[in-house]
């Protein structure tokens, strides 16, 4: 009989509990569902399952067939994931490491080509930064107001990237933030200049906009420097309550620097007024 630190090492494992996922639409099984290929998906990276439900009520809105690739912890084991495939049969899960929070499991998504061919995809993730004053839950609702919200909102977000195909990242409006104005910056200054010359990117600016939280919508097509790097899952670090200086969060500040290569690639959503 295991002991308390022994389960909890087990639970750790990134290797476990994959008997948890059978009998369920596993991507590497099966990359896509079944049926006529959609224009639109949503990728999401549901560590918290009791938030389907609010994720099943916002994704709903989108106003045409759509697919759904769920990222979680490879160790979790919950009936909600027969909930999701009861809800929208048009899934795929990818059990992941607990690493990297929602930004590792994107780039696996990414690199797995699972998201190829869509126009567009929405990211969304199970936000809740208990760490933060009053909580994540009112950013995150606000975040999915914006990308989601309701049939007209997201038809209208659908149809800019359906007529504008230089268009790459469209981000909630309500969480751009310039790097150096941002209060975390001294925490994530060097991993961000690192990360920037990993990447190949030009020298990091003050100015430059960033999505914060990861929520957005967009085109699989315009990260190709992304899904070519030397990033893996190895260098981002275990979760351990980390709420700065990691590469994930360094990573989230740089997405809209590998996606910016045209003007008006990079769209704040609604719109800001000139």
């Amino acid at each position: 009989m295991p002991n308390a630190a022994q389960a909890l090492q087990a639970l750790a494992d990134e290797g476990a509990a994959s008997v948890h996922w059978q009998n369920l639409p596993v991507l590497l099984d099966s990359p896509h569902p079944a049926g006529p290929p959609a224009r639109a998906a949503v990728c999401l990276h549901l560590f918290y399952p009791e938030l389907w439900p609010l994720f099943r009520a916002q994704c709903q809105l989108i106003p045409e067939p759509w697919d759904l690739f769920v990222t979680a912890p490879a160790f979790a084991a919950t009936k909600a994931w027969h909930d999701i495939v009861r809800d929208q049969p048009r899934v795929r899960f990818l059990p992941v490491p607990n690493r990297g929070r929602d930004i590792a499991p994107w780039l696996q998504l990414l690199r797995s080509g699972a998201l190829d061919g869509y126009e567009a995809v929405c990211k969304l993730h199970g936000k809740r930064s208990p760490h933060m004053q009053g909580g994540g839950d009112v950013w995150r609702d606000e975040m999915l107001q914006a990308l989601l919200g309701s049939f007209a909102n997201v038809q209208r977000i659908l149809d800019r990237f359906f007529m504008q195909p230089e268009l790459a990242l469209l981000g909630p409006a309500c969480s751009q933030r310039a790097l150096g104005a941002a209060a975390d910056w001294s925490k994530n200054r060097r991993n961000v200049q690192l990360l920037s010359r990993r990447l190949g990117l030009d020298a990091v600016d003050a100015k430059q906009l960033f999505f914060a939280g990861t929520m957005f919508w967009f085109r699989s097509a315009a990260f190709e420097a992304l899904r070519s790097s030397s990033l893996n899952l190895a260098d981002f670090p275990r979760e351990m309550g980390q709420t700065e200086g990691t590469l994930a969060h360094a990573m989230e500040r740089l997405v809209s620097a590998t996606a910016g290569v045209r003007s008006g690639s990079v769209v704040g959503w609604p719109d800001q007024p000139s």
